[in-house]
């Protein structure tokens, strides 16, 4: 967006919130429960990379004493997926610039952000539950090479699977609960910004 173009946009912006304080109040409503979810967004993002930190140097570990190279493998695969993870979760991140843009442009922003955060949630199984699950079936694999069929196995992918399934339920609540409401109110505030007769 040329700076000319920005100026008029937020002229007519300032004119449109002036002559509606209804819509003036919404957008400053929005505006604040955003920054609370970016808050909410760095506080996970931080939480999250702390608790695999002491995880690396485990399987770091295991993997130096494991006796089978698929175990080894497991263990490294496992570690790779850990010092991906906080990469995945940046590329989801707020722009900080945002706050510079004219209020269409910053609602708009928002809205890419939490689309983004809505499909990083959804889609963890794919990005990382599914190969944090081949990994950890490559180190039972390589530990139990003589008999894999013995009776903790079902207990280990039990346990495995569990945990599992409660990160995913976590992640839906969370998608249901905190980001679907964002988004409906950053779509109807844009709508609202945008076609300003309808108000």
């Amino acid at each position: 967006m040329k700076l000319d173009d920005l100026k008029t946009q937020w002229q007519k912006e300032i004119t449109l919130l002036n002559q509606n304080q209804t819509l003036n109040m919404q957008v400053a409503h929005v505006s604040e429960k955003m920054s609370k979810l970016e808050k909410q967004i760095a506080s996970r993002d931080k939480r999250e990379t702390w608790l695999l930190l002491p995880a690396i140097p485990v399987f770091l570990f295991m993997a130096w004493n494991a006796d089978h190279w698929i175990s080894q493998s497991g263990c490294l695969l496992a570690v790779i997926l850990m010092l991906l993870q906080p990469f995945v979760l940046n590329r989801a991140k707020p722009n900080s610039a945002t706050k510079l843009l004219s209020t269409k442009a910053y609602l708009e922003n928002q809205l890419t952000m939490v689309n983004k955060q809505i499909k990083l949630l959804k889609d963890i199984w794919l990005w990382s539950l599914l190969p944090l699950f081949f990994a950890m079936s490559l180190i039972y694999i390589g530990d139990n090479l003589d008999n894999l069929f013995k009776w903790v196995m079902p207990i280990y992918f039990g346990f495995i699977g569990l945990v599992f399934y409660l990160v995913y339920w976590l992640n839906a609540r969370a998608v249901k609960q905190d980001l679907l409401p964002r988004k409906q109110e950053l779509e109807q505030t844009l709508a609202e910004l945008s076609n300003p007769e309808q108000v």
